[in-house]
């Protein structure tokens, strides 16, 4: 675990420009790029895969020709290799009724986000609020009405 925590600081440390004497081996930056990074770069390949498979880091700029085509090669490869694999899990999903489906697919697909669910009872909070503060206020007013009535008689 601790050797995972040096390398993960190494590669954010290169990765942000802060350590420029080392670059990361490819196969280390590859690894942390599938497990870091958001699923669109992955189906998607672009900016962030080119910098991890050429070896810049997020701040280097430099265009560099014929390794573009090698990065455009790469890129094709992940983006259908990638795609393919998502449909025959979503097929095997649907086959399975997703049984065959990871968590985080069977929650993206099929939760309500809790935000919502907060949202919406604090909404219905208030206005339950208001409503009882508007009960309390005619309470009020007929207790003193009584009171004044009862006052009045005596």
């Amino acid at each position: 675990c601790l050797r995972e925590l040096k390398a993960e600081k190494r590669f954010f440390n290169w990765w942000y420009g802060k350590d420029t004497k080392d670059t990361i081996p490819l196969k280390q930056r590859l690894s942390f790029f599938f497990s870091r990074s958001v699923w669109k770069d992955i189906l998607l390949p672009g900016i962030v895969f080119e910098k991890i498979l050429l070896g810049r880091n997020k701040f280097n700029r430099k265009q560099q020709g014929a390794k573009k085509i090698f990065f455009f090669v790469c890129s094709l490869f992940l983006f259908v290799v990638s795609n393919f694999l998502l449909l025959i899990l979503l097929l095997s999903g649907w086959m399975s009724f997703g049984l065959l489906w990871p968590r985080e697919l069977k929650v993206h697909l099929f939760y309500v986000k809790e935000i919502d669910k907060k949202k919406d009872n604090l909404s219905e909070i208030r206005d339950e609020t208001n409503k009882l503060s508007e009960e309390i206020r005619q309470l009020k007013h007929s207790l003193e009405l009584k009171l004044e009535i009862g006052q009045d008689k005596v």
